[in-house]
């Protein structure tokens, strides 16, 4: 684990140019290797299920689950750096990885009080728990969805093919123990319908549930979107 927090320090701390995109790195600067990289997308998609385990506290495969979940955060950071770390975009089972574990952690939060269960409110400051098993992971999967749909067709189109907006929109709601996370849902929809239309058909056909309070917020992305008859009616995003 110390390991990881050292990995994700330092993938946070590569710089950005103006763009919002990666500043051009010599590789050999990379304090995390491509290689590294794809190691850790590897042991990721042999893995990930340990993270499910987490359910029941008395599991032996506590710290190898909690290993699996910093790697997602360090994956779901890294692919927003397109530039040197283009082989996570790629990876198609690294998404389709995602999107089944995402939905799995979201099935069992809605099936009683455990540790995917979605947090509404926190009795104080003291009460949010950073430390908290599975702090993050939904918002670190929804962010790594988000970064590998962005301008990218055909992980759109996989998406969709997933039942992946439907899960999305889902998980729009405020939830203590993921922070931003109605943010993240809503940036990867916007990279979703992106030139898209069959996307933006799938999000116009769908009751507003969730993403009613949220309007505002697709046309900050660039959504533009209307209500007609409880349903939301997405307009074209400029690519």
């Amino acid at each position: 684990l110390l390991t990881m927090e050292v990995m994700l320090a330092e993938m946070i701390d590569l710089p950005e140019d103006c763009s919002g995109g990666q500043a051009e790195l010599d590789p050999s600067q990379l304090a995390i290797s491509q290689a590294n990289v794809s190691f850790i997308a590897n042991d990721v998609k042999k893995e990930c299920n340990l993270i499910l385990k987490l359910k029941s506290p008395e599991t032996t495969d506590q710290e190898m689950a909690l290993v699996i979940a910093k790697e997602l955060e360090l994956l779901s950071i890294a692919a927003q750096h397109q530039t040197i770390y283009s082989s996570i975009q790629q990876d198609t089972e690294l998404l389709v990885c995602a999107i089944n574990l995402l939905r799995s952690i979201n099935d069992i939060g809605k099936s009683g009080d455990n540790v995917f269960s979605r947090e509404e409110k926190a009795s104080g400051v003291d009460s949010i728990d950073p430390h908290h098993p599975v702090y993050g992971l939904k918002k670190d999967l929804i962010r790594l969805i988000a970064n590998m749909a962005y301008k990218h067709r055909a992980n759109q189109d996989l998406v969709r093919s997933l039942d992946g907006i439907p899960l999305l929109l889902d998980l729009t709601m405020i939830d203590c123990h993921n922070p931003f996370i109605t943010q993240w849902v809503v940036l990867a929809i916007r990279n979703l319908v992106e030139n898209n239309r069959e996307n933006r058909d799938v999000l116009s056909g769908m009751s507003l549930q969730g993403m009613a309070g949220h309007i505002a917020a697709l046309r900050e992305a660039g959504i533009h979107t209307e209500l007609r008859g409880g349903k939301i009616v997405v307009k074209p995003v400029d690519g």
